[in-house]
Order: structure tokens, then C-alpha cells, then sequence
């Protein structure tokens, strides 16, 4: 009779057992984000470069209707003040002394990294 139960069991066992051996447990294979791509650029654009990359990450939190620790980055006159002082980069980069953004995830793409680098580097111009 003992028998019977176990073989009645062993299904939901093997179930749970395949279904279990495919969890992923860290947010490096939960939100994966394409780094390999190669990331090529010769010039950088604010309009073309820079508002996409803050669009895409940024201003949900930080628009005029929504300025989250009180920062709007919706246009070239908001964004520049906190390229110049540094603050945009070192958040996105996640580097220490800044508060890293987005919050409660992973560094944007490297390439878009790069990219707010080479623009603030360049003066971040308004182009």
C-alpha cells in the first residue's frame, strides 16, 4: 500500500524537481542587457545621442511634473546643469559618492554610459 503512494508522488517530485532546476536567482540573469553589442559612435549629438538615453531611463522619475529629489532632466537647460557638475554621469555609472540611478536596478547599457561621457566631455553641447 506504501508503494502505491510513492509512485502516485513521484510525478509531482520529478515536476517540481525539473521545474526547479531552471530558476534564476540574481538580477545579472534576470535583467540582462545587451553589453556585447559593440558600441560605435564618432560624434555625439544632445539631440540624437542623449535625450533618447534620458528619455528611455531618466525622465519617468525626473520630468517638470515628477522631479524626484527635486531634478528635472527634460531638456538641454536642466540636463547641462547636472552634466557639468558631474552628477549625471557619476549616478548612471553608479560610481561612489553618487546616489546610483535608476533606482533599484543595474547600470544603464555601457554604450549609453559611454555615450553621456563622450558628451560631457566633448562641453556637453547643446547639438
Amino acid at each position: 500500500m506504501k508503494v502505491h503512494k510513492i509512485i502516485k508522488l513521484s510525478p509531482c517530485v520529478l515536476l517540481f524537481l525539473a521545474l526547479s532546476s531552471c530558476y534564476y536567482d540574481n538580477k545579472e540573469d534576470l535583467f540582462v542587457y545587451l553589453d556585447d553589442q559593440p558600441c560605435e559612435f564618432t560624434t555625439i549629438s544632445f539631440t540624437t545621442d542623449i535625450v533618447p538615453i534620458l528619455d528611455q531611463y531618466c525622465v519617468s522619475c525626473h520630468r517638470p511634473a515628477d522631479q524626484q529629489g527635486g531634478i528635472n532632466l527634460v531638456g538641454y537647460q536642466q540636463a547641462v546643469k547636472y552634466a557639468k557638475d558631474g552628477s549625471l554621469y557619476g549616478s548612471a555609472n553608479h560610481a561612489a559618492g553618487y546616489v546610483p540611478m535608476p533606482v533599484g536596478t543595474r547600470k544603464i547599457p555601457s554604450c549609453d554610459i559611454q555615450k553621456l561621457k563622450a558628451w560631457i566631455d566633448s562641453g556637453a553641447q547643446n547639438n
